[in-house]
């Protein structure tokens, strides 16, 4: 049953489980012998919201991660290091038949080299979180429908199949009183006017 308000709120029924809605987003699918079209935005809230000729679902889900600590970790880096290198290098000069004298020239060279080392470090840990969110009321600007699951009314049919084949925006109030906004791309909008228009209910494809 769907019923019409003015500006207030609107109950949404359990939306349908991902294993019940297999095709792509936006793009009008005969599922379980329906139409119906899914539409989806991850961004800050996975929002997922099916829309068939009898029936309409919204999901909402967060997901975030959380520092939950640290932990030890092993890291290797360079160290460089100088070497000094002596070399003699020794001329012999003649001074006459009998006698001679040995001069050693002296030279240093420096090379770098690397010798790797291990060191402990520390590194957070960071723990994935989920919260499924229950929706309350949806609105449409000034136009809110009440859904309590079952048939969609002719009224909601109708204002569905009548908007311009653009983005329009919902939002959507959770029974803990949070509001997100969702926008509903206008590829889902132009599969409105096919499945509210015309929601005959189709033999399942083989």
């Amino acid at each position: 049953m769907v019923t019409q308000v003015g500006v207030a709120s609107a109950q949404v029924s359990t939306p349908l489980q991902n294993s019940d809605f297999k095709g792509p987003w936006s793009v009008v699918t005969n599922t379980q012998g329906k139409l119906c079209v899914a539409d989806r935005h991850d961004h800050p809230i996975d929002f997922n919201s099916t829309w068939c000729s009898d029936f309409i679902g919204v999901e909402a889900v967060r997901h975030w991660q959380e520092q939950t600590g640290t932990r030890p970790v092993t890291k290797f880096k360079q160290v460089p290091r100088t070497v000094y290198i002596h070399d003699e290098h020794r001329d012999e000069n003649h001074h006459g038949s009998h006698h001679g004298s040995h001069h050693g020239s002296h030279h240093h060279q420096t090379h770098r080299v690397y010798n790797t080392i291990s060191y402990t470090d520390y590194e957070p840990v960071y723990t994935s979180f989920s919260k499924r969110y229950n929706i309350q009321e949806i609105q449409f600007g000034d136009r809110k429908y009440v859904y309590t699951g079952g048939e969609v009314s002719p009224e909601l049919k109708a204002f569905l199949s009548s908007r311009p084949e653009e983005n329009i925006w919902v939002q959507l109030i959770t029974t803990e009183g949070e509001t997100w906004n969702y926008e509903i791309g206008k590829n889902t909008v132009k599969a409105w006017k096919q499945i509210y228009s015309n929601s005959k209910v189709l033999p399942e494809v083989h």
